[in-house]
């Protein structure tokens, strides 16, 4: 699901997948026996000292690295990398194995309904339906949410091509400005996602160009924390599943102080955009008001929109290394590879309540984070060193 399911991923994206187990396989299973087995294929796991082994084909593809379950998160992640493919695995488990329902309008999309060359074997899609939440907790229901949302997406949003495009060029955006990820508290793949569709979906004849600049100048005006909605609020269980939180501020305090709720479409309604701080959000709208500004100054002192001007501008490297006097350096380091991908994780969770606890409005201090790691100078990383700039 997400960017590889959406058709909007990069080369450097993750994958995120789902792994759907039948009844007799437990979240504890997959957090201890499978991560077990996946590290038995880490290289370093090889008794093999032979340097002068030619390895087969099925050994690459079977390499395994960067191994970090993580069991207590607010949504349970394996995340892993596959031949330098970075994973990020959930899990769910079905109450009936048998109910799994082939998703015959996959083919309209044109990406996993591909034939394999060597096996002449069509791809299958399965489609996940809200009577697949029957038997599940309020865990296993978030880690199949995901599929749901982007399924979703895909029936919803009648122009996909220009939706794709519009995607790709506002999640472009978005990491030049600093702007991308949940864990740090700005807007991740899923967010930008909906909130584009909201774009598409209202202006279903639009051109991607017009569609990008009714996407600024719309949430440059957007009245936060007014909702986004794709759909009405999908409060009722269906039936036999049992009654799960749903996103309302009404009845629940808590979600009265979310900053930038985008709401997901599929049951049950959830904010998918929870972590935002006020920090993160000032940027957020800072810098969609600057795009928005582009796209009018252009227009203005043209007459005509000057869509090539428009684009240098709107992606032009950013300069907020060159805006601010005074800057927090945080330098993530351990001794090897295998204890830094733990370390490291950690470090990045924490990170957004750093943030978040800089701001002091009483003295007017505030924090202006910019989502984006770099290797520290003149340190290479490699398995013995490994450095992160945050």
């Amino acid at each position: 699901f997400g960017s590889y399911r959406l058709g909007v991923y990069t080369p450097d994206a993750d994958i995120d997948a789902l792994a759907l187990s039948p009844p007799h396989v437990t979240r504890s299973d997959f957090f201890s026996s499978f991560v077990q087995r996946l590290r038995s294929r880490h290289p370093s796991s090889s008794n093999n000292t032979n340097t002068n082994t030619n390895h087969t084909d099925a050994t690459v593809e079977d390499e395994v690295t960067e191994i970090l379950p993580i069991p207590t998160a607010y949504t349970p992640v394996l995340k892993f990398k596959l031949n330098g493919i970075s994973i990020d695995l959930l899990f769910a488990r079905l109450s009936d194995g048998t109910r799994l329902h082939v998703n015959h309008h996959s083919n309209k999309h044109n990406l996993l309904a591909v034939q394999n060359k060597s096996t002449r074997m069509t791809r299958q899609e399965f489609v996940i339906l809200n009577g697949d939440f029957r038997g599940m907790d309020e865990v296993a229901c978030r880690s199949l949410n995901g599929i749901r949302v982007t399924q979703l997406l895909l029936e919803i949003i009648p122009p996909l091509d220009s939706y794709r495009i519009v995607l790709r060029a506002v999640k472009h955006w978005a990491r030049i400005h600093g702007l991308y990820g949940n864990v740090l508290g700005f807007l991740g793949g899923i967010n930008w996602a909906i909130l584009v569709a909201l774009i598409s979906k209202e202006n279903p004849e639009a051109s991607p160009a017009e569609l990008l600049r009714l996407f600024f100048a719309t949430f440059s005006k957007w009245k936060w924390p007014t909702p986004v909605h794709l759909t009405a609020l999908a409060e009722n269980p269906p039936n036999g599943v049992m009654p799960l939180p749903v996103w309302n501020p009404k009845k629940n305090p808590r979600d009265g102080t979310h900053l930038m709720p985008i709401i997901t479409p599929s049951y049950p309604s959830m904010n998918s955009s929870y972590n935002v701080g006020q920090s993160q959000m000032r940027r957020i709208q800072e810098e969609i008001r600057l795009a928005h500004q582009i796209f009018t100054k252009q227009s203005q002192s043209l007459g005509t929109r000057n869509e090539t001007a428009i684009w240098n501008a709107l992606f032009e490297e950013h300069s907020f290394f060159t805006q601010h006097a005074h800057f927090l350096h945080i330098c993530i380091s351990a001794t090897h590879t295998r204890d830094f991908c733990a370390w490291f994780g950690m470090c990045e969770a924490r990170l957004r309540l750093l943030i978040n606890a800089l701001e002091h409005g009483e003295i007017g201090l505030q924090a202006f984070p910019f989502a984006k790691f770099f290797a520290e100078p003149n340190k290479p990383l490699d398995s013995t060193n490994t450095n992160t700039n945050s």
